[in-house]
């Protein structure tokens, strides 16, 4: 058993996403988080990152469900209205996976000429970091241009539904054909086309 890797993906879906995600939502609409929602949500993601690699699943599914699960816990949890639900849980999850996009391109633009050496978890640590303050900066900047609370809404927050679920499906179709097959060699086309994405 990998247990450098189990406890890397522990540490993403507790504070990447379980936390990260949670307090975004809450910042974002304006409510107060509870305790059980950090338990219940954590829960549901380690059901599905056990079920996704039980079943060897692609990440759109997990990352759907994932979606879904937020938006439970916004609209029913925290009471939010199904819009800002919606608008919420994409939005949460379109940050984390685009931030996770970029440290991804840089992974495998870089780090193939470091595997079999110790100096790789190195890396690999250190780009997980990265991940966490670019996917927190990332929060940050939209909390300070969408900040609203229920009550002082527009009526057409609902219109940057269909633009964030563009975005993410699009992020999401990159990752599953650029990332499909990971080849440990490094060229100068594969740094270039990494770098554009």
């Amino acid at each position: 058993m990998d247990y450098f890797a189990l406890l890397l993906d522990s540490l993403c879906l507790l504070v990447g996403h379980g936390v990260m995600h949670m307090v975004f939502i809450s910042r974002l609409t304006g409510k107060k988080l509870k305790k059980w929602y950090f338990a219940v949500y954590f829960l549901i993601l380690g059901m599905i990152q056990l079920i996704s690699d039980r079943l060897a699943l692609d990440g759109t599914l997990p990352v759907g469900v994932g979606v879904l699960a937020l938006y439970g816990l916004s609209r029913y949890g925290m009471g939010n209205q199904r819009s800002v639900s919606w608008l919420a849980a994409v939005l949460s999850f379109y940050i984390s996976q685009l931030s996770f996009g970029i440290i991804n391109s840089v992974e495998a633009a870089l780090f193939p000429r470091f595997i079999g050496s110790p100096l790789f978890y190195l890396l690999f640590l250190a780009a997980q970091l990265l991940f966490l303050v670019l996917c927190a900066g990332c929060y940050y900047a939209v909390l300070k241009l969408l900040a609203w609370t229920e009550d002082s809404q527009t009526p057409y927050i609902g219109l940057l539904l269909f633009p964030g679920l563009f975005f993410f499906a699009s992020e999401l179709y990159i990752l599953q054909t650029a990332y499909s097959f990971f080849a440990p060699t490094i060229s100068l086309e594969e740094v270039g086309r990494h770098s554009t994405l």
